[in-house]
């Protein structure tokens, strides 16, 4: 009988460490750079997705011109990329005073929707996420801690063409 509790005991205590660490996976947030995950409602709360950003903010109530900078793709299913989070580019951001936000578009990591590029459609895929990224900045901008005059975007691999995409915008 003690030999069926120790068992069990120590198969509860293996449960509970794989379970740990299965739910530890990302990195702590950095709280030096004052990082918060926001899921952000994108379109109604019916019919609309919610997009996961990381969020960086300087010290300070603001409000503070804003840097959106769009991720590129890993190799692989989209939904198991890891949220992008640039720290050392935040970090020099948020030096010169920019409060820096970094979207995952439609279908990566927990955002909502499906990851839909394919050959032929790759200037409307850049085009339709480019429209999730103004209704983002639309969202942020209407923050206190926000200066909706001072806006920079940009983007690192495909997330530079969502950049270029956005520029087509007449989005202040």
């Amino acid at each position: 009988m003690n030999k069926q509790i120790s068992l069990f005991t120590t198969a509860v205590f293996l449960f509970a460490i794989a379970l740990a660490s299965a739910s530890n996976d990302e990195a702590p947030l950095r709280h030096d750079l004052n990082e918060q995950v926001l899921m952000l409602q994108i379109g109604p709360k019916d019919l609309g997705i919610k997009l996961e950003t990381t969020l960086y903010k300087p010290n300070g109530s603001g409000p503070f011109p804003l840097v959106v900078i769009n991720h590129g793709k890993n190799a692989g299913d989209t939904s198991l990329q890891e949220r992008t989070r640039y720290p050392l580019m935040a970090q020099e951001f948020l030096k010169r005073g920019y409060l820096v936000a970094l979207p995952m578009r439609r279908g990566f990591s927990k955002s909502g929707g499906q990851y839909r590029l394919e050959e032929c459609t790759g200037v409307q895929y850049t085009r339709d996420q480019a429209d999730d990224v103004t209704k983002v900045i639309e969202l942020l901008r209407a923050r206190s801690d926000v200066d909706a005059s001072r806006i920079l975007v940009m983007g690192q691999s495909l997330g530079g063409f969502v950049a270029l995409a956005q520029a087509e915008r007449t989005v202040p």
